[in-house]
This record gives structure tokens, sequence and C-alpha cells, in this order.
């Protein structure tokens, strides 16, 4: 299925479901090749009940608001594969910042880098399903020994993603660039 706009922000937000995505453009003659590929794929899923994923479609060209996410998801060229799960993956760690300068994708997502074959594909999107679920138990056992100050950050991380999330859409300037520069002209 394609998944609308508004549904993968709100992925990007809420964490509480994985979506493996294939990311493309109408036009795309690789993407046409690949989608029989990724069909398959998404039935598989399907078809083995795997609970809270999702094998979806986004076509970053259909709008101007679709080219906005799909760079802010780091998609580079089409088709793209990304997975968007529980966890921390290690492309956003602090050495990949620092050899590639900034942030390389949103936080829990990773973008798929092997070859466009069925089976790779396949396996890797299980794999990171795996990840993503194992990270989701650690979580539960985790804050079951974590207090009010745990959830308090969690709830002000949800409140940055949906603050940068609207900013993405809107096209503008976040509300944390105004504080940062008031921060550093009057404090």
């Amino acid at each position: 299925r394609t998944i609308p706009a508004d549904e993968l922000t709100q992925g990007l937000e809420e964490w509480e479901q994985d979506y493996a995505v294939l990311f493309h453009a109408n036009w795309c003659t690789y993407c046409r090749q690949f989608k029989p590929i990724w069909h398959e794929i998404a039935r598989q899923v399907v078809e083995g009940e795997t609970k809270e994923m999702d094998v979806v479609m986004f076509d970053c060209e259909a709008s101007t608001d679709n080219r906005k996410i799909c760079a802010y998801m780091g998609v580079k060229h089409y088709p793209s594969v990304m997975f968007m799960g529980h966890g921390s993956y290690m492309v956003n760690d602090p050495i990949s910042r620092f050899f590639w300068g900034s942030q390389r994708a949103p936080e829990r997502t990773v973008m798929y880098t092997g070859d466009l074959y069925y089976e790779a594909v396949r396996d890797w999107t299980y794999t990171m399903r795996a990840i993503s679920r194992s990270s989701r138990w650690y979580g539960k056992f985790r804050d079951m020994f974590r207090g009010e100050a745990h959830e308090a950050k969690m709830r002000a991380l949800k409140k940055e993603n949906l603050q940068l999330r609207q900013a993405l859409i809107a096209g503008g300037a976040t509300t944390m660039d105004a504080d940062a520069s008031g921060a550093a002209s009057g404090a």
C-alpha cells in the first residue's frame, strides 16, 4: 500500500509501528522494476502475520511536501528502502556523525544500502524487525526501573519531533531556531 505523508511523519513521532518503506518516483524505471519484489515482500509479511509492521511505498515526487519529507529522510536516489522502527541504529551514532557531518537520517531509521534483490531485501527487513522488536522489549524492561524523569524526557523528545515535523511540512524555521537565536542574543 502507499502510505500518506501524514501517516509517515506520524510514524516518526510515535514509534509504535514499524515500517519498511520503499521511497520511489513513478517516472523511475528501476522503481517500476523493483515494485513486484516489494509487493512480494509485503505479501509475505501479511501472510506471516507480522504484527506491528507495515511494508509500504511512498512516492517522493507526488507533491512538494513529499519531496521535502524525502529530503528530510535522507533519500538521495530512487528506489530507496528504509526501515523505521524502535531503537537507535548505528547510522546515527557519534562516530558516524563525526565522519559524515550531521545526522544522516532521522532517529529510529536506517537506510538499506545493499543490492535490491528479493532475498537480500527480505532478509534485511526481517532482521531490522527483529532488532526493533528486541529493542522494544528491552526498553519496556528498562522502563520498569525508571521513574518520572524518563517519562518527561520521552515526552520532550516527542514534542521536539512534532515541532521538527511541522517545520518540515511548513517549510519555515522551527521554534527551536528562534529560541536558539533569542538565547544567543539575550542571555
